[in-house]
């Protein structure tokens, strides 16, 4: 069980990696690619809090109000120290809540990564279940 859980973190934080760092490139009036590792690296961090965020809710059998509660103020929590610490200038992500959230590229890259990862899971989920019920039919 513990090796599933590792490899699929594994699978997990690669295609965040590559999304975020190949989403965020642009190109300069002057052909040049600009990319910046913090950008990116920010991107990053904000996907793996909502994606997080997003399968403890999925994963939880029983969703009620304090389910629901917790996963978004949790994610409202992040965003808004995200945004508050951004605005201090001797900070090292000073300024990078608007380099990060002004490219639609990040909003599509969260919801890319969203959508196929908790694609992966739910479809493993249902492979798991159809397995079980087709395993109890042939003992039938």
């Amino acid at each position: 069980m513990f090796i599933k859980w590792f490899l699929s973190g594994i699978l997990y934080g690669a295609i965040i990696y590559f999304l975020s760092s190949f989403s965020l490139n642009t190109e300069r009036p002057n052909g040049k690619i600009s990319a910046s590792l913090s950008d990116s690296g920010q991107l990053a961090f904000t996907s793996v809090v909502l994606l997080a965020n997003m399968k403890i809710f999925l994963s939880s059998h029983n969703i009620h109000a304090m389910t629901w509660f917790f996963c978004h103020c949790s994610t409202l929590v992040f965003i808004f120290f995200f945004w508050l610490i951004n605005l201090i200038p001797g900070q090292d992500i000073y300024d990078e809540f608007k380099h990060v959230f002004k490219t639609p590229q990040t909003y599509f890259v969260i919801i890319l990564i969203g959508c196929a990862l908790a694609g992966l899971d739910e479809g493993y989920q249902m492979y798991k279940r159809m397995r079980e019920y087709f395993k109890n039919i042939e003992m039938e």
